[in-house]
């Protein structure tokens, strides 16, 4: 039996999960967001998979960016973060920095999780996405490797 940290992702990964389509409305993105009690919605155009929404982006629904001192807004960057006013899925959604493969070590996901201060990754396979690994997946698997 392998330590938890040497097995693959394809062994903790969830191969079914909630999405949401780019042009979906920011009401059905918010219902998927409770009715499956998840903190992350991968966003697809078509078939492909164009990115993710976090629920901490949900936030930006309701502050008042009027109220927001110019000079914070500047330091943001030069260009307006959308996600302020948006209207539909892919007005909040963000690309991913961090994909991993099936056979990658939840050990070497873990740490780019870590590195990249992110808590799920998607899981690709020739550019298709196949499955998300989650920081309580491989919790899950800790804690299961524990009670043997």
């Amino acid at each position: 039996m392998p330590k938890t940290g040497d097995i693959t992702v394809k062994e903790v990964m969830r191969k079914r999960f909630p999405k949401v389509k780019s042009g979906d409305s920011l009401k059905s993105v918010i219902k998927k967001f409770y009715r499956h009690n998840v903190s992350i919605l991968p966003v697809f155009s078509g078939r492909t998979f164009a990115g993710e929404i976090r629920k901490m982006n949900l936030l930006k629904l309701i502050i008042d960016v009027d109220k927001i001192p110019q000079e914070e807004i500047i330091e943001m960057g030069y260009s307006v973060d959308m996600g302020f006013f948006a209207k539909k899925a892919k007005d909040l959604m963000e690309k991913h920095a961090v994909f991993v493969r099936e056979d990658d070590t939840v050990k070497d996901v873990a740490w780019r999780m870590l590195r990249n201060s992110v808590r799920s990754c998607p899981v690709v396979r020739k550019n298709k996405l196949v499955g998300i690994v989650m920081v309580d997946d491989i919790m899950g698997r800790i804690l299961k490797e524990m009670k043997r």
